[in-house]
């Protein structure tokens, strides 16, 4: 069994649920997160961490306050819900 983090992913997610889709250089697509997963279960690692962008915002976490992150997520969500 292995946790499998993807980060943002080249699907229709962003198209139904309205939602503007992330530049292309920070998306993988579906067949590159299955790579990366099969990839670390054949390491036998039993999580991953799939994508570049993803793999620094999560290591980078480590380093901020946890303050900073509270306040950058709270404007994320603030933002989605405003747009209704």
């Amino acid at each position: 069994m292995m946790a499998l983090c993807p980060g943002v992913t080249d699907t229709n997610f962003f198209a139904a649920s309205e939602m503007e889709r992330p530049p292309a250089r920070i998306s993988q697509t579906p067949e590159e997160v299955v790579e990366t997963a099969l990839r670390a279960l054949r390491r036998g690692k039993s999580s991953v961490i799939s994508g570049w962008m993803n793999f620094f915002m999560v290591e980078s976490e480590r380093l901020m306050p946890r303050s900073l992150i509270l306040r950058a997520v709270g404007a994320v969500l603030r933002s989605h819900t405003e747009k209704g």
